[in-house]
């Protein structure tokens, strides 16, 4: 599945409140190598919400990496 559709899915996960499933698909768009600053931030507001604030913060971070500012 192409990644673009992959984030939008996730997306619309996020928006329905459907964390876990968003999680999914945000790590299997890391995992397919197109990592970005928007699912990694995407990513960790989803953990967070979640209340993974361990996690959350991983994802910050790495969104930080691919967008400092």
């Amino acid at each position: 599945m192409e990644s673009n559709k992959l984030f939008h899915e996730a997306n619309d996960f996020f928006i329905n409140e459907k964390y876990k499933k968003s999680i999914e698909l945000y790590e299997k768009i890391i995992d397919s190598g197109k990592q970005n600053s928007s699912v990694f931030y995407n990513l960790g507001n989803a953990y967070y919400r979640l209340g993974n604030i361990g996690h959350s913060i991983w994802a910050y971070k790495h969104a930080n990496k691919f967008s400092p500012r």
